[in-house]
């Protein structure tokens, strides 16, 4: 019988789909894996589960370099997002006891799928975030 090669087609269209799924699942596991380990390292341990959640992992990156929560809306700005993020992974860094030139890797290509898991799982004893403290009121100058 005559064949016009829709069912290779969808049969392709199926296993490449199926593919993609599971690829892009792996590397969120991955992912989140790693972040889940480096906030137990930067001290994040009583929410280091955000990393498994897709919006909330975002803040848990922003907590775990020891910047307050809100600083998560600047992912929300263009071009800036960049820059904060490369920032933040080298805070990151730093509290993970590696140096923080590890955080600029994360913008390399290829390079950055693996800076995540030398955070995680390397040697360096970690340091943990510097704590939040609220802001000194100014003395006016001349008052004793």
């Amino acid at each position: 019988m005559y064949e016009n090669g829709y069912e290779t087609a969808a049969s392709g269209g199926f296993f490449g789909g199926a593919f993609a799924l599971i690829f892009f699942a792996a590397v969120y596991f991955y992912f989140s894996f790693c972040m889940y380990k480096i906030a137990q390292k930067c001290g994040c341990n009583d929410h280091a589960w955000w990393a498994w959640v897709p919006i909330l992992n975002a803040v848990l990156m922003v907590e775990c370099a020891g910047k307050p929560a809100w600083h998560f809306l600047i992912l929300f700005v263009p071009i800036v997002n960049v820059v904060m993020s490369v920032i933040w992974w080298m805070k990151i860094s730093e509290n993970c006891g590696k140096p923080n030139w590890y955080g600029v890797l994360m913008i390399v290509p290829f390079v950055g799928l693996f800076v995540p898991a030398m955070l995680a799982f390397g040697g360096s004893s970690p340091r943990p975030p510097m704590p939040r403290t609220p802001q000194q009121p100014r003395t006016p100058v001349g008052t004793p």
